[in-house]
């Protein structure tokens, strides 16, 4: 496991279990990467979410979860938030690039784990409970805020 342990979520789905790992080893790739390598880290960082997501995707869809495409728009937002942050990271200041892939991009995927990834992860093996939904429901009214 690396500083990111708060990502690290195992949800017991084989398939999505490697890929938040295979994520979060980009992110602990940061600390080791030099300046100028920071703006093609993010890059591949940034393809491999929209792979991953692409896989949860369908695999929610075979094991016919609910609240898909609720689940598809977050993948949306957080494409999108990547997709601005690549399209500054060869000019933006390396420190606070570091700092937007190092710690808060991190956390925004770990929220998104902890949160709408853990409930689909609950229907895919059977195991939801009525907590996994009312904390859908937090997660969705906070959003409305």
């Amino acid at each position: 496991m690396s500083e990111n342990d708060d990502f690290l979520l195992i949800l017991g789905v084989p398939e999505m279990d490697r890929d938040h790992q295979a994520i979060d080893a980009l992110f602990s790739a940061v600390a080791a990467t030099g300046d100028a390598e920071l703006p093609s880290l993010l890059d591949r960082i940034s393809r491999e979410l929209e792979a991953h997501f692409a896989r949860e995707e369908q695999l929610m869809a075979d094991g016919h979860v609910p609240l898909v495409e609720c689940h598809k728009a977050q993948h949306r937002m957080l494409l999108r938030e990547v997709a601005e942050m690549t399209k500054v990271a060869p000019v933006a200041p390396a420190k606070d690039l570091r700092r937007l892939m190092q710690f808060v991009l991190p956390q925004v995927v770990a929220a998104h784990v902890a949160s709408v990834d853990r409930v689909a992860a609950a229907y895919l093996t059977g195991d939801i409970e009525d907590r996994d939904l009312a904390a859908l429901r937090l997660q969705t009214a906070a959003a409305k805020v």
